[in-house]
């Protein structure tokens, strides 16, 4: 069975840009014996969020689905006064 429902979760603070992203699908293995090499989007993923000097971990398992967790430093942004807005 494919995933029938799929959440996506950003949330900023104390500097940091999490982003989450579930799926109430069938999993696939990650490691191990028997583990397929990861799929081209999900390298591009850990290559473009280790540039950003951030980190990523995945977690899929049958029947469960799959867990793409995704930690970015957050830059701080000037407000319409010029005061820094984290």
């Amino acid at each position: 069975a494919r995933a029938s429902t799929c959440r996506v979760t950003l949330r900023r603070a104390a500097g940091l840009l999490t982003i989450d992203v579930e799926d109430d699908g069938v999993g696939f293995e990650t490691a191990g014996a028997g583990a397929r090499p990861a799929g081209i989007g999900l390298i591009g993923i850990r290559e473009r969020v280790t540039e950003l000097g951030g980190r990523c971990w995945l977690d899929s398992r049958n029947p469960v689905g799959t867990h793409l967790h995704v930690e970015l430093p957050s830059p701080r942004v000037a407000g319409r006064d010029g005061e820094a807005v984290a």
